[in-house]
């Protein structure tokens, strides 16, 4: 820690960063703050398949609902998070989760054959949740219990992505990992450093870039066709 404060003090990286030349970087300054702290969290994998609409005649007699089929490999696919919300359980033994996700289907050549847009709404679960930073998981009653404590939650979703999987029945497979973290408004005192004086104005950029809670089918991106599953 000690040599990546020190970092700081560089003159390049303070002239880069716009930091105040006249005090060094130390982490020796306590800041009383009130902020939302981590205090359970619940991590699984996401791994799921997505039906691909039908946008024609070429059905495959006997084969699968509603798909299109064949659909070539050289298609290219990219998935991102659209939305997500969570939920406390009617019973308060965990917690749902929605999260939308938009998958992009380009073929090689989209004069001949325009870009799919697949927006695709899952469901999760948590239930168990590892309370930190002792990692030690708990569930059922003991949920309930920590849940009289918290206050809110995020989502992270990372390593997202996903391909074509070519069986009888065309598919897109979405990886990834799913956190949720359940967090507490805490009032702390931090040993920090404060590089910059002045006034400091934030905000939130607003819809459509702005990830919300999710609605029924957000409308596709790029102009192509939407699916929604």
């Amino acid at each position: 820690m000690g040599n990546e404060f020190e970092m700081l003090n560089d003159p390049e990286v303070i002239e880069k960063f716009g930091f105040d030349q006249d005090s060094r970087i130390i982490p020796n300054v306590l800041h009383d703050i009130c902020v939302p702290d981590v205090k359970y969290i619940c991590t699984q994998p996401i791994d799921l398949y997505v039906p691909i609409p039908a946008t024609g005649g070429d059905l495959v007699t006997g084969s699968c609902r509603n798909e299109l089929i064949p659909l070539t490999p050289d298609v290219s696919c990219d998935v991102s998070v659209i939305c997500a919300e969570e939920s406390l359980k009617p019973n308060c033994l965990g917690v749902d989760i929605r999260v939308g996700f938009q998958i992009v289907l380009t073929p090689p050549n989209p004069q001949l054959c325009p870009t799919m847009v697949i927006n695709h709404y899952q469901d999760f679960e948590c239930t168990t949740f590892c309370p930190f930073p002792s990692g030690a998981p708990i569930s059922g009653n003991a949920v309930r219990n920590a849940l009289k404590t918290i206050d809110g939650s995020c989502v992270v979703v990372k390593d997202l992505c996903c391909h074509i999987d070519n069986g009888q029945c065309s598919r897109v497979h979405i990886t990834g990992c799913l956190i949720d973290k359940l967090w507490k408004h805490e009032n702390l005192i931090v040993l920090a450093v404060k590089p910059y004086g002045g006034v400091t104005v934030s905000q939130e950029f607003p819809e459509p870039h702005k990830i919300g809670e999710c609605q029924p089918c957000p409308p596709p991106a790029n102009g192509g066709r939407c699916g929604c599953c």
